[in-house]
């Protein structure tokens, strides 16, 4: 069985040293453990109300390699999830979105989640 990574992460975390992909080790130590790919997401865009800057900066630092593809966080709570829901799906590479409802202050049950799961319905 081939398993794939969903907690992989790009950039510092500020709170103390982490280990993250970066454009120094493009690779991830998966011997051993049969992990074929792995999702990769921005540290940077958990912080910010507007999770995009971090989300392009992560699209543009991975290699274009097929096991590691992005992983953009997208914040519902915000006016312009919607564009940037739609800038997002426009990237090919990319086949699933992160939520952070803890650090980006919105209930799962909001009415915006709900919108944003009947589009992806």
């Amino acid at each position: 069985m081939n398993f794939i990574d969903t907690n992989a992460w790009s950039g510092p975390w500020p709170f103390g040293a982490v280990s993250s992909i970066d454009s120094d080790a493009p690779e991830i130590n998966r011997v051993g453990y049969k992990i074929t790919e792995a999702l990769v997401s921005s540290f940077e865009a958990v912080f910010q109300t507007d999770p995009m800057p971090g989300n392009r900066a992560n699209l543009n630092m991975l290699p274009m390699l097929r096991s590691l593809r992005p992983l953009p966080i997208l914040n519902p709570a915000t006016p312009a999830w919607e564009d940037h829901l739609e800038e997002i799906s426009e990237n090919g590479r990319v086949v699933a979105i992160r939520l952070l409802p803890a650090y980006h202050g919105y209930s799962l049950h909001s009415v915006s989640v709900k919108k944003l799961i009947e589009k992806l319905a």
